[in-house]
């Protein structure tokens, strides 16, 4: 079995997105983690201004229905 299909399938997800993009979020959702969700990113100030604009797109979507309140920590 090569490293690559061992690793973690968020860690292979950041793997592929270093690779094509300069800078990259990643959220997923997953249940066995006590906050619900998993993130990687490369840079915070990137992350931060990308997660800003995705809530805002997602607000203003027609008809979404997207709660878009955000707890940072």
């Amino acid at each position: 079995m090569s490293s690559q299909n061992s690793l973690d399938p968020l860690e292979r997800l950041k793997g592929k997105a270093e690779e094509h993009f300069v800078n990259y979020v990643i959220v997923v959702d997953d249940p066995n983690v006590m906050e619900g969700v998993r993130f990687a990113y490369n840079n915070q100030f990137s992350a931060t201004g990308m997660i800003i604009r995705a809530s805002k797109l997602l607000r203003d979507a027609e008809g979404s229905d997207v709660d878009t309140d955000w707890i940072w920590v």
